[in-house]
Order: structure tokens, then sequence, then C-alpha cells
């Protein structure tokens, strides 16, 4: 399960949170922009420019959402075990825990389904 960190001492600056923030405002404007300019529909104008600047901004959107998640989320550094079943390493924190030992994902998958077939 990834843990998120909190700003480090050179991101927590005011100049890089203030940048932080219009990074993610300004694709949020421009989609609600384009989204606007569709529905005021205007002859051609609304196509012409609403359906690029509503793409353009989708794709900033998820772009900037992507690098900002990127920088704040740490996997961590957990010691792997072995399933008691089949014996492929997994990490205990993310899996199930049973009284006696650890099960990987698919050996707990392959358990729920054996349960719905009976």
């Amino acid at each position: 399960m990834p843990i998120i960190t909190s700003f480090e001492s050179q991101e927590n600056s005011p100049q890089n949170i203030i940048s932080s923030i219009y990074r993610g405002l300004i694709p949020i404007i421009i989609l609600i922009g384009g989204i606007t300019l569709l529905s005021l529909n205007l002859p051609g104008w609304s196509t012409i420019i609403g359906l690029p600047t509503t793409i353009i901004g989708a794709v900033l959107l998820i772009y900037e959402y992507d690098n900002f998640v990127t920088k704040k989320v740490v996997l961590p550094n957990e010691e792997k075990v072995r399933c008691d079943r089949c014996g492929r390493l997994t990490r205990p924190s993310i899996n199930r825990t049973l009284h006696d030992g650890v099960l990987c994902p698919y050996c707990v998958w392959e358990e729920k389904n054996s349960k719905k077939v009976k």
C-alpha cells in the first residue's frame, strides 16, 4: 500500500507551493473554458475552439495529476516473504495475513473463485 509522504524541505518553499497550485489550476481553467465554449453553441466557433480546448485541458489535467502524484507517493521498502501455499515472493502488509502465514494475491484469488464454484 503506498505511503503518502509530506512535503520535503526543498518542496515546502512558498515558491514551489504556489507553482504547484498554478500548475494544477491552469488545466482545470482550460478544461472549463473549453466546455463553456462547447455549451454556448456559437456557429462554428464553439466547435473550432471549444473542442480542441477541452481536449488539451483534459490531457494537461491528466499529465499534471500524474506528475503531482508521482512526486508525493513513495512505495515502502518492505521485506518480502514467501507465500505459504505457492512459494511466490509477496509483501505481507498488502496481502492477507492468516493466523499461521501469508497468502499472495494469486492464492487469495484462487480461494475466492473456488468458494464461488462450490
